[in-house]
């Protein structure tokens, strides 16, 4: 393990295995475990980052009729399925409806009751409006989603969902045909950054439109700095500091094919192996999606749209009920 963002991760002797919760869970709820757990186990060495890690978590999808995609450190607030399938029933194009936002901060070990929200100080909240353009290593960019503040309009419901631009790897809600009809992608091993946007554009060009959620029912555990990461092991594991870097830069392009653009081909045929299979949806193209989400493709810029931070619907012309 290592102290902070400077110090690099290592093997430490250690005594006695770490708890397994899930394990500590099923042994005091076995009723619950024996129908509606299933967990799929794999070492550090097998862990091909959080994009695969999502594609072999969908196959253990089993007809539910919703899909809930969530980071690690989560707290959950009282009944808080209930008020997620209502929101998502609350959305003009439901079942085709994808809620996310990045949740509000908060300790995951924190046993204190977060009661039911009411409309007494409930805050409105953000929803994901705005994007950026940085490095992905080497000659290539990517997309880092960035959370914005909303002020509705006069006269705008607050009570449903409103459309929002991107969808957060961290906490997504869907209708559980999404599984299926937007098969997630296993060929992005390593990659971080990259994940959200090719995410959103496959859901929204598919037909699924992107909203906010009216209320908060998760708070995660952001940054974490005295806990390893991912890359520290893709690092550790090839003993190479720039390793994880290294495979971003090569794989990154296979996210830009999806987006429509490419400052630099990828090195190698291989990072399109079967791209076609998990490319973006015919409902709408991802021109569109550029355009309504003012993304500025060749100056890599983008700017916030009015109807996402005013909670107003997405223009009509690549709406999914139009």
């Amino acid at each position: 393990t290592g102290t902070g963002w400077g110090n690099p991760r290592r093997w430490v002797r250690q005594e006695g295995k770490d708890v397994d919760c899930a394990e500590a869970f099923c042994q005091e709820n076995p009723e619950i475990c024996e129908k509606q757990v299933r967990i799929l186990r794999l070492s550090e060495r097998e862990a091909y980052g959080p994009f695969f890690g999502r594609y072999l978590n969908s196959k253990l999808y089993r007809g539910e009729n919703f899909f809930l995609q969530i980071d690690a450190h989560t707290r959950f607030r009282k009944n808080w399925d209930y008020w997620l399938v209502e929101q998502m029933k609350l959305t003009p194009s439901y079942p085709l409806s994808v809620i996310s936002n990045y949740p509000p901060g908060g300790d995951p070990t924190d046993e204190r009751e977060w009661k039911p929200p009411t409309s007494i100080d409930e805050r409105i909240p953000g929803a994901l409006c705005g994007c950026t353009f940085e490095d992905a290593g080497g000659s290539h960019h990517t997309v880092r989603l960035t959370e914005t503040s909303r002020t509705f309009q006069r006269g705008v419901d607050s009570g449903r969902p409103h459309h929002s631009c991107f969808v957060a790897a961290g906490f997504l809600i869907a209708h559980g045909s999404i599984v299926n009809q937007v098969a997630f992608d296993p060929f992005m091993p390593y990659l971080f950054m990259g994940e959200e946007i090719s995410l959103s554009i496959r859901f929204w060009t598919h037909g699924y439109d992107i909203y906010g959620p009216t209320v908060d029912v998760l708070q995660h555990e952001y940054v974490r700095k005295e806990s390893p990461k991912f890359w520290e092991s893709v690092a550790m594991i090839f003993n190479n500091g720039g390793m994880h870097n290294g495979l971003a830069d090569l794989i990154i392009p296979r996210v830009q094919l999806l987006v429509g653009w490419k400052d630099t081909p990828a090195a190698v045929d291989s990072v399109y192996t079967r791209a076609d299979q998990f490319a973006n949806g015919e409902v709408r193209t991802a021109m569109q999606f550029v355009q309504t989400m003012n993304i500025q493709v060749r100056s890599l810029q983008q700017t916030a749209p009015k109807w996402c931070l005013r909670g107003l619907d997405q223009p009509a012309a690549t709406s999914s009920r139009s």
